[in-house]
């Protein structure tokens, strides 16, 4: 997902999950594939950090992100993410969206 108004459509439907290192949003889309976009706000540091994170965030999804449902993802981690506490935040994530797919969508038209 790379259009802004993509992101901006799912973070204001007002569905999401947090913990302590991670806001993820996600709404049910039409297209029968997932979708993920990555925000890191710049407050977390320098490009070199950023980039880091985002192919931490990436590693965690191929490995734990269900590509059978139809669900659009923007991921946020907030200001206190480690970039050297991968673990922690692989557990924090999974966590997450394991709680995504513990939710019931009704399709309202």
């Amino acid at each position: 997902m790379r259009k802004s108004e993509d992101f901006h459509r799912i973070i204001h439907a007002s569905r999401f999950v947090k913990n302590q290192l991670f806001v993820v949003y996600f709404q049910p889309n039409d297209l029968n594939a997932v979708r993920v976009g990555i925000s890191i706000p710049k407050k977390i540091g320098i490009a070199v950090t950023r980039n880091k994170i985002k192919r931490q965030i990436k590693a965690i999804l191929r490995e734990t992100l269900d590509v059978s449902t139809s669900i659009d993802y923007v991921i946020v981690p907030k200001h206190n993410y480690n970039v050297e506490e991968f673990n922690k935040s692989h557990d924090a994530l999974k966590g997450l969206l394991e709680k995504i797919g513990d939710h019931n969508f009704e399709k309202i038209n």
